[in-house]
């Protein structure tokens, strides 16, 4: 049999690890490791093109709406796919991605056709931007990093503007939701948030400060390393703290930081060896 070209690789990694993701999150009660891909190794500039919202379907509707931010500084695209079937009474689970457009781009018709297949399936929300982009660095940086404590230690680095993790929570919870359920009809009981990288770091802040938010947390390689460890910091505090909500926790590691492979990486660079270290 020929090899499968990169491409085709990685659709077929993308597909297998939202399979695992989406048809197992509630059979889960402790925290787990799966595989997923490593999408920021991709061109930054990389463009959307024609994604499965753009195309009929048998399973799913997909439907959009775009949204502002105060200062007009931001303005988010959400998509929906909601099942081509009856509710059930308690409502549909609910997937929430970050980095929306670029998640969009890892479902295909086939995807689609197996996730309406399963046994209860669930509503997909794409949280991007509104713009042609994968990934859009500048924005993302912004919305998906916590504001830092006084007492929390700096990384002195320079850094593009950050800190509306909590601003980017209000607008989630206070304005995305709230249309959402206007659209679908959902289980409060049943919602998972996602994210890579930055979007982990995003989701794990999520689960430390507002946990009852999701009942299900999956973070993808979050970026651990922001900020001297920020996360860590975060979790140590929630750990004393924390009241008692129940949450599910899913950590998604790449094969290469599994086995400590550091590739290509700049050691010179201070920022990535500290990455390293934190693992």
């Amino acid at each position: 049999m020929p090899a499968l070209s990169a491409r085709s690789a990685r659709r077929s990694a993308s597909r297998a690890t939202a399979l695992a993701v989406l048809a197992g999150l509630f059979a889960l009660s402790n925290a787990m490791i799966i595989p997923t891909v490593n999408a920021q190794q991709r061109n930054p500039l990389q463009t959307i093109g024609e994604t499965v919202a753009d195309r009929a379907s048998a399973h799913y509707r997909f439907e959009r709406f775009t949204l502002s931010s105060v200062d007009g500084s931001r303005t988010w695209r959400v998509h929906i796919g909601i099942p081509r079937t009856a509710a059930p009474e308690q409502g549909f689970p609910s997937f929430w991605m970050l980095d929306g457009n670029g998640a969009l781009m890892e479902f295909d018709d086939a995807l689609v056709a197996e996730l309406a297949q399963q046994a209860r399936p669930q509503v997909l929300v794409f949280i991007g931007y509104d713009n042609e982009l994968r990934i859009d660095s500048a924005a993302r940086s912004r919305d998906y990093t916590p504001e830092l404590t006084p007492d929390d230690q700096h990384d002195t680095t320079t850094h593009p503007l950050t800190g509306g993790a909590d601003a980017f929570l209000d607008v989630i919870e206070r304005r995305i939701r709230p249309e959402i359920e206007r659209r679908a009809t959902l289980d409060p009981g049943q919602r998972t948030l996602w994210g890579h990288s930055l979007g982990g770091l995003f989701v794990l802040h999520t689960l430390y400060t507002r946990t009852g938010a999701f009942q299900t947390y999956a973070s993808g390689s979050p970026s651990m390393w922001w900020q001297n460890g920020l996360a860590v910091r975060e979790g140590e505090r929630f750990i004393t703290h924390n009241a008692g909500h129940p949450a599910r926790v899913l950590i998604h590691l790449g094969g290469a930081e599994r086995i400590g492979d550091r590739g290509q990486r700049d050691m010179s660079n201070p920022r990535v060896v500290a990455h390293l270290e934190r693992g």
